[in-house]
């Protein structure tokens, strides 16, 4: 590479915002540099040849991000771009993900010599965590745990389900949550599910407080994260007392949807706690449940391939003993991509 004036100026952001020096403004293609004498890869400026960054000194940080235009990931070769002007930072390690903007470049000059760049990644929804919180004390309230790797950008749901033995306790909305599915059903008492989701923005906090206008005897709860995901359809079946729990269909709106099992129902109601196996195909992301009885959740995934306009078919969910659960199917859809720093390159030597 050599350097020429195009009247473009590289950025650099190690803290805080400067210009690279008069001088080291744009690329013009050439084969790669020889080796100087005097050390480093002669990319930088400076009389003597070859003062980039090796011991040389002078502008050759500057000099190394104007040649760095882009890089491959094939060997760490320095390719020719037109990648001229946008921001670069530098630092020691890899770079944290709040840092920078789609595009932008990151060298890691003091460890591995690696180069970033942050584009957008994921093309399908994925589970990324979940969190649950079962067996809470009798009240009108409960705290609901959000995982704590929750990202801006995440795709959030909330299933939550509460009992009382003699009237029904429908779970509130919370503000800044949109109501799903809700579904009331009779079974040793009056249980009251509620399927909530939104986008992370960094304002939902630690903890979601969930309300019902009675006291509810118990609680569950499990709010869960998935990366480059959005809501897409929901569907509930009914209450099933049986070790084979029906899990409806749905018709995705949109190619490569991963599909949930979201199961709620009452464990210990048979005298024991049975186990759960999922549908055929499914992962078990979670499941929550109490270790002798009361109110349980468990979620299960499985991503489509393709799958637009046309029905599922419905899932089972076995249970090791019988007892009285329900299963709602949601499908959520390829979501919007997020930047994330990727390596595409080195310059170690």
């Amino acid at each position: 590479m050599t350097v020429a004036d195009s009247g473009r100026k590289v950025i650099f952001r190690p803290g805080g915002v400067r210009v690279s020096s008069a001088g080291v403004r744009g690329i013009v293609p050439s084969p790669p540099p020889a080796r100087s004498p005097g050390g480093g890869h002669g990319i930088g400026q400076g009389s003597g040849g070859g003062r980039g960054h090796g011991k040389g000194g002078g502008n050759s940080l500057a000099a190394l991000a104007l040649a760095l235009g882009a890089v491959s990931a094939t060997g760490g070769k320095v390719v020719p771009s037109s990648r001229v002007g946008l921001a670069w930072y530098t630092g020691t390690g890899a770079p944290a993900n709040t840092l920078g903007a789609l595009n932008e470049f990151y060298y890691d000059q003091a460890g591995t010599r690696d180069v970033y760049q942050k584009a957008l990644s994921g093309t399908s929804p994925a589970f990324r965590s979940a969190q649950g919180n079962t067996g809470a004390a009798a009240s009108i309230s409960i705290a609901a745990p959000l995982p704590s790797n929750v990202t801006v950008g995440d795709f959030l749901i909330v299933a939550a389900i509460a009992s009382q033995p003699s009237t029904q306790v429908p779970i509130s909305t919370p503000v800044g949550w949109t109501l799903r599915d809700s579904t009331s059903t009779r079974f040793f008492s009056h249980g009251t599910t509620a399927i909530f989701t939104r986008t992370a923005d960094g304002s939902e906090g630690e903890t979601l407080t969930l309300t019902t206008p009675a006291q509810a005897s118990t609680w569950d709860t499990v709010i869960a994260a998935f990366v480059t995901a959005d809501f897409d359809q929901i569907a509930t079946g009914a209450l099933t007392s049986s070790t084979a729990i029906p899990g409806p269909s749905v018709t995705p709106s949109a190619s490569g949807d991963l599909i949930l099992q979201i199961l709620f129902g009452v464990t210990g109601a048979g005298g024991s706690v049975p186990t759960v196996t999922p549908p055929s195909g499914f992962t078990e992301l979670i499941d929550s449940r109490p270790a002798s009885s009361g109110v349980s959740i468990e979620i299960s995934d499985k991503l489509l391939v393709g799958g637009s306009g046309s029905p599922t078919g419905t899932f089972t969910t076995t249970l090791g003993t019988s007892e009285p659960w329900w299963a709602t199917t949601l499908a959520i859809k390829p979501g919007t991509r997020t930047p994330n720093w990727a390596r595409v390159g080195s310059l170690a030597a």
